[in-house]
């Protein structure tokens, strides 16, 4: 006899995302990264690792719902900690740390 499996609704999801939310902030306090860094760096890598600039900016301001010059200073900072490379006016890239960091970030839940 087989006992039946509580169908998923919305609490159990709610739940679900604010415990791997939780698990996710802890990583990243110890990485030393935040959570609008992590999505430009999965931003980045989803694109092959090069991105246009403005491109990235624009997943920036939908996902998180911030204003540009907030994205763009996100992007600044990535830049100044060398988790990004501007390759030339319009592209950013992610840098042999940027990737690390990523890594990092990517399996810190597992």
């Amino acid at each position: 006899m087989s006992i039946p499996t509580p169908p998923v609704g919305g609490q159990v999801l709610g739940l679900a995302h604010y415990a791997s939310r939780a698990a996710l902030e802890a990583a990243l306090v110890r990485i030393g990264s935040t959570f609008n860094q992590s999505v430009a760096l999965r931003a980045v890598a989803d694109q092959g690792g090069t991105v246009e600039r403005d491109r990235l900016v624009g997943r920036l301001t939908g996902a998180l719902k911030v204003e540009e010059s907030a994205a763009e200073e996100t992007v600044a900072e990535m830049t100044a900690l060398k988790l990004l490379t501007e390759t030339d006016a319009s592209l950013v890239s992610l840098t042999e740390h940027g990737r690390e960091v990523f890594e990092e970030i990517r399996t810190a839940g597992n």
